[in-house]
């Protein structure tokens, strides 16, 4: 099996295109979260989170755009993050994009993104696959990088082949005893410069590939936080 993991589109599948033209290039797609953010959402974007071999996790700012969408449905599934957000006035000043992107989309639209959680326990090809946005213990908010001095304590204290997170836009792979953690960064607008990234995994033999990604989308930096897109 060929699975293709990638996080952190913050508004856009456009570095992707090479990559999605085929269904059959890859025959499963793990995305980490994160599909809003950043830029304005753009509108091939959500079709393409409705495709059938698809497993995929929300994440932080995710969870900002459900809200301002619809407060009573967002507080369904994610009352308990709720204490931990900002409020929508203080991420919109800090990112921008929240008030504009959700005017342009109705309920109904997104209603499929309600109830998604921000981390999932996945089989494919019998390998134990664990999907956390920033970490299993703390899947809104912790970052993983492959240098942090506990990243080690990850592999006793979950039952995985594989844990896949996002978040932190550093891509990196990670092996203990034939187990891994994994990061694919961003593939879109990675934080603090660089190349967008994916990772390609084959799962028979088992390997795993960080495969630098074109940069099509044209921006320039207005704050540390604030992008805006030229094209």
């Amino acid at each position: 099996m060929r699975i293709l993991f990638f996080s952190d589109i913050h508004g856009s599948i456009r570095n992707l295109e090479e990559y999605l033209k085929v269904d059959s290039a890859f025959d499963h797609y793990i995305f980490l979260g994160d599909i809003f953010g950043y830029i304005p959402l753009e509108k091939d974007v959500l079709s393409f989170f409705k495709k059938s071999n698809l497993t995929f996790i929300l994440g932080n700012h995710d969870l900002y755009y459900l809200k301002s969408l619809s407060e009573s449905e967002f507080l369904k599934t994610y009352s308990n993050i709720n204490r931990s957000m900002i409020s929508s006035n203080a991420y919109e000043e800090r990112y921008g994009y929240l008030y504009e992107t959700c005017s342009k989309y109705k309920l109904k639209d997104t209603s499929f993104l309600f109830g998604v959680p921000l981390e999932k326990n996945i089989i494919l090809d019998n390998l134990r696959i664990i999907l956390a946005h920033g970490s299993p213990s703390n899947p809104f908010n912790e970052y993983i990088y492959r240098d942090n001095e506990n990243i080690k304590e990850l592999f006793y204290k979950f039952n995985f082949d594989i844990l896949a997170l996002g978040h932190t836009h550093k891509s990196f792979i990670y092996e203990n005893n034939g187990h891994y953690i994994i990061n694919p960064g961003s593939c879109t607008i990675p934080r603090g410069g660089g190349n967008p990234s994916i990772i390609i995994c084959n799962t028979n033999p088992l390997s795993f590939k960080i495969k630098a990604i074109p940069q099509t989308i044209k921006y320039r930096t207005i704050t540390k936080t604030k992008i805006e897109v030229l094209n």
